[in-house]
C-alpha cells in the first residue's frame, strides 16, 4: 500500500501528540500499529487515532519542534495481524454452526436431527399441512403439529387432525366446529370420564334459563310476575332446577299445583318422579320439603301441594326470596 502524505504535521520534542493540517487521518487510511515517519526522519509507532487531525505515537518524538512539516505514515504488516484474527473468529463462529449441521440429515426438503439442539431467540418454520405436519417424528411424519390458519394450531395422528387451538382460545377435539363464545372445550363425540365404557360417556350438558311465564299456577300464567328467574342444567338425563321469585306474592289454592315449561321433554310415555325437593318462602317462615309431590308430564315439571299447605296458600316474597329447587330424570333409562 502507498504511504499517506496528504497534509503536512506538527511536531514538538517530547510530546507524543502530533498535529496535522489537511489530513483525514480518522479514515481507513491510517490504523493503529502504523508507522509514522517524522520531520526528524525516524519511525514511530501509532498507538492512538484520536480525530483526523491528531495521531498519538507510542513514544514522544525526539526530533525538533516544527509547524507545516512533512511526513509519511507507512503501512506495517499490523493489517495482516487484524485480518488473521478476525479470520478466526468467524472459522470458530462457523464450526458451531458446522457442528450442529453435522448431526443433521436432509432430503432436499426437510433437516432431521439425530440429536437434542437448543436454540436461542426466534425460529420459524412452514405452515406445514394435515397429512406433512411442519413438526413431526422420524419415521412418523404424518404425526406433529401445523398451522391450518391464522393464530391456530393443529395436533396431528396418523394424518387426522386429532384436536386444534383457535384463537378464541377454544379446544376443539375431533372437530372443527367452533361454537360461540371463548375459552370452552368441544368434544366431538362427548368425554369419558371414570372408563371407556358407554355408561361414563358425557356427551349431553346444558345450561340456561327459561322465561318466568312458563311458571304457571293450575296451568295459568301469573299477570305481573317479572321479578325472578328460571334456571336449569342437564347433565345427561339428570336435571336440575332452581326458581327464585323476587318481590312478588304467589298464592296456591290448597288443591293446586305448580307448572314449569322446561326446553326438553320426558320419553313418551315415561314420568319421572322428582328428588331434593326443596320449597323455601321467607313470610312463611317454613320449609316444605315433605308436603310436596312432583311428576314430569310431557316438558312440564308438575309440583302438587298437599291439604297441609292449606293454612298457608300465599308465599310472599316482600321480605326474601321465593326458593323452589328441585332435581329429576327427565327420560328413563333405555
Amino acid at each position: 500500500m502507498a504511504w499517506y502524505t496528504t497534509g503536512t504535521v506538527q511536531v514538538a520534542n517530547g510530546s507524543a501528540t502530533v498535529t496535522g493540517s489537511g489530513t483525514a487521518w480518522a479514515g481507513p487510511a491510517v490504523k493503529v500499529g502504523y508507522a509514522f515517519m517524522g520531520p526528524d526522519g525516524n519511525l514511530y509507532e501509532i498507538s492512538a487515532v484520536n480525530t483526523s487531525t491528531e495521531i498519538t505515537l507510542s513514544k514522544p518524538y525526539s526530533g525538533s519542534n516544527g509547524s507545516g512539516q512533512t511526513y509519511g505514515i507507512i503501512p506495517t504488516q499490523s493489517l495482516n495481524v487484524e485480518l488473521h484474527a478476525a479470520m478466526l473468529e468467524v472459522v470458530s463462529l462457523a464450526r458451531e454452526k458446522l457442528e450442529v449441521l453435522e448431526k443433521a440429515t436432509t432430503d432436499g426438503s426437510k433437516v432431521a436431527f439425530d440429536n437434542s439442539m437448543s436454540i436461542t431467540g426466534l425460529f420459524s418454520m412452514g405452515y406445514g399441512s394435515v397429512s406433512a405436519p411442519s413438526v413431526s417424528f422420524d419415521g412418523d411424519s404424518n404425526t406433529g403439529f401445523y398451522r391450518p390458519a391464522a393464530d391456530t394450531i393443529a395436533y396431528v395422528a396418523g394424518g387426522l387432525e386429532a384436536m386444534r387451538v383457535t384463537p378464541a382460545r377454544n379446544l376443539l377435539v375431533g372437530t372443527q366446529s367452533e361454537p360461540s363464545g371463548s375459552g370452552q372445550i368441544v368434544a366431538q363425540n362427548g368425554i369419558y370420564l371414570g372408563g371407556a365404557d358407554s355408561a361414563n360417556k358425557l356427551n349431553d350438558y346444558e345450561e340456561g334459563a327459561v322465561s318466568l311465564g312458563n311458571l304457571k299456577i293450575n296451568n295459568e300464567g301469573l299477570p305481573g310476575l317479572s321479578n325472578g328467574s328460571i334456571t336449569y342444567t342437564k347433565i345427561g338425563r339428570l336435571v336440575f332446577v332452581s326458581v327464585a321469585i323476587l318481590d312478588d306474592t304467589v298464592t296456591i289454592p290448597s288443591s293446586g299445583h305448580l307448572t314449569i315449561a322446561l326446553p326438553f321433554a320426558a320419553k313418551s310415555g315415561a314420568h319421572s318422579t322428582m328428588s331434593n325437593v326443596s320449597v323455601y318462602a321467607p313470610a312463611a317462615g317454613h320449609n316444605y320439603p315433605d308436603n310436596i309431590s312432583c311428576t314430569t308430564d310431557s316438558s312440564k315439571v308438575l309440583l302438587g301441594l298437599d291439604n297441609d299447605l292449606n293454612d298457608r296458600p300465599t308465599f310472599n316474597a316482600s321480605s326474601g326470596a321465593f326458593l323452589i329447587r328441585f332435581s329429576f330424570v327427565y327420560q328413563s333409562v333405555s
